[in-house]
């Protein structure tokens, strides 16, 4: 059997995309509740979807960091 090979880069950019669209559904559902008059619900939601938003950010730091370490950029170089 021959092994997959998975760039690392590439896990971390479709972790960041499920993170981002999460993050939306989150903040829409948020919008929702919102309109309802259910405050408090609305409030923990919009704080679920800002996580995910911080969480795909972060992500995608680390890919571009992954990405450019397997190019063999330098580490003065990744900044």
């Amino acid at each position: 059997m021959s092994k997959l090979k998975i760039k690392k880069w590439y896990v971390y950019m479709v972790f960041a995309a499920a993170s981002f669209i999460l993050a939306t559904i989150f903040l829409m559902w948020s919008v929702y509740y919102m309109s309802s008059a259910m405050v408090g619900t609305s409030f923990l939601t919009a704080l679920a979807g800002f996580a995910f938003l911080a969480t795909s950010i972060q992500a995608l730091k680390i890919a571009a960091y992954v990405y450019s370490a397997e190019l063999g950029a330098k580490p003065d170089e990744r900044a």
